[in-house]
């Protein structure tokens, strides 16, 4: 047995082997049973980082465990070429982008070998033409644009648009069509859960705010703990302005138009990963569509099954009729200056203007810097 580990002559040795032998090349095999495993692309805007690391790392274990278990598993790598941080950080670095995108795709190729992950290279997808498309659009865009033509990340305006509506109104028909609208309290909360974040002692709590709000943290607090009684402290650092400050701008700029209906959400449940993990983006999918099961790591019983049932049931009223119903719970609408804001928890209830004096404030002091479309990296 050795007395030390040597990295660098143990993983060469053995991820030399795994290449030369094809072992994680995937052909048909109708007598083992399928298994895919897929985790998000990474964007090949710069490099990989320990976030990936994390988040492959959890994949190809799995992978590797169903293997052992006798399954056909297909592991692809692929990479989400197609999108903002790629153009805009080839744009900050002065590279053309189908330069910038091919270099960082051969160099995480490179990192992922390193890592010795379970990958079928062979299966490796790429999102692309994303370098060809972006180019064209970087030439074309500003005369397009200057000479008042359509360029794209909006519907066309005409007879039944009008352009964004908080600016230019909404058409007399949309002002008729009953809308569902909500958003996630930690839409952008894409790290790990904090451990224990229930039991960390106050003191300690706002030391952790203080190095995003500074000496604005009590008085964010103070309206998180008003809005949120019950949810811990540190999880004002997950609070969403990005889509949250949008939505409340839209819900207040139909509301002053009688005839439109307009119902407000927010899903603030703690999904129970370690001591509690806020609700993220789109973690309100499969509550809606009742097959929350799918997850079972992320599944409490007699709380995650019992709000799929609030959520579920609310979505097929509300596709049915126009007016989201919950069991026990009155839903109605927004009215100008008033945005009643279902709060879907454990306990789902009707909060009044909830976040309407918090959100603009954590905006202000705190905002998500890290939000530098170059730093998202999935």
């Amino acid at each position: 047995m050795i007395d030390k580990y040597n990295f660098s002559e143990i993983e060469k040795k053995w991820q030399t082997k795994w290449e030369k032998d094809d072992v994680f090349k995937v052909t048909e095999d109708p007598d083992k049973e399928k298994y895919y495993v897929l985790e998000m692309f990474p964007y090949p805007s710069g490099k990989l980082h320990m976030g990936h690391v994390r988040n492959y790392s959890i994949g190809d274990v799995l992978a590797r465990f169903k293997k052992m278990k006798g399954f056909n598993v297909l592991h692809p790598m692929g990479w989400d070429s197609f999108g903002l941080p790629a153009e805009n950080a080839a744009i900050k670095h002065g590279v053309e982008p189908s330069k910038w995108t091919w270099e960082n795709i051969g160099e995480m190729r490179e990192q992922l070998k390193e890592l010795g992950l379970s990958e079928d290279q062979v299966e490796e997808l790429e999102t692309i033409p994303y370098a060809k498309l972006a180019e064209a659009y970087l030439k074309t865009s500003p005369a397009v644009a200057a000479a008042g033509g359509y360029i794209g990340n909006m519907p066309h305006v005409g007879k039944e648009y009008l352009g964004d509506p908080v600016q230019h109104g909404f058409t007399e028909h949309a002002k008729t069509i009953p809308l569902l609208i909500g958003t996630a309290l930690g839409e952008f909360d894409f790290g790990p859960a904090i451990p224990g974040k229930h039991s960390i002692p106050r003191e300690e709590a706002i030391q952790m705010l203080e190095k995003k709000y500074g000496e604005h943290t009590e008085e964010l607090l103070a309206l998180y703990e008003k809005a949120y009684p019950g949810k811990s402290p540190v999880d004002l650092l997950a609070v969403d302005t990005i889509f949250r400050l949008p939505t409340m701008e839209f819900i207040k700029e139909r509301s002053k138009t009688p005839e439109s209906v307009t119902y407000s959400y927010q899903l603030t449940y703690e999904f129970p990963l370690l001591d509690g993990k806020i609700a993220w983006h789109c973690s309100e999918i499969p509550f809606v569509f009742h097959n929350t099961e799918l997850a079972p790591l992320f599944n409490k019983e007699g709380e995650t099954d019992k709000l799929e049932e609030a959520i579920s049931g609310a979505w097929i009223s509300f596709a049915k009729t126009g007016k989201p119903v919950i069991e026990g719970v009155d839903w109605p609408a927004c009215t100008e200056g008033h945005e009643p804001v279902m709060i879907l928890d454990v306990d789902c209830e009707i909060r009044h203007n909830v976040d309407h004096e918090l959100v603009p404030l954590v905006e202000k002091y705190g905002k998500m810097t890290w939000m530098d479309s170059e730093n998202i990296q999935h």
